[in-house]
């Protein structure tokens, strides 16, 4: 890599890094709040083929920011679906309950 690279390079880690954190604080929310009421989880089905998609182009160009942070982003998003789709059910046997009552 020659030093005209280096700052293309640093600004890609920064991408790469702020790209995974932004998915952090919805992952957060839905922990926390054990709710995922307000997420449009269609989004992040979305988001995995993108991050797949990606992650096949970094592994044919042999670019390992890409490789690392689309691998990482659709490990994020799986887990926002798996855990927004068992909350989204849990959070409609409440609402049947409340209607019971």
């Amino acid at each position: 890599m020659s030093s005209e690279d280096l700052p293309t390079e640093i600004i890609g880690y920064i991408a790469s890094v702020l790209t995974i954190l932004s998915l952090i604080p919805q992952l957060v929310k839905i922990i926390v709040n054990k709710s995922a009421k307000d997420v449009a989880l269609e989004s992040y089905f979305i988001f995995v083929i993108l991050d797949t998609l990606w992650l096949y182009y970094g592994i044919k160009k042999i670019n390992f920011q890409i490789i690392i942070a689309n691998s990482t982003c659709a490990l994020i998003s799986v887990i926002i679906l798996i855990l927004g789709y068992s909350y989204k059910n849990n959070n409609k046997e409440d609402e049947s309950q409340m209607i019971k009552i």
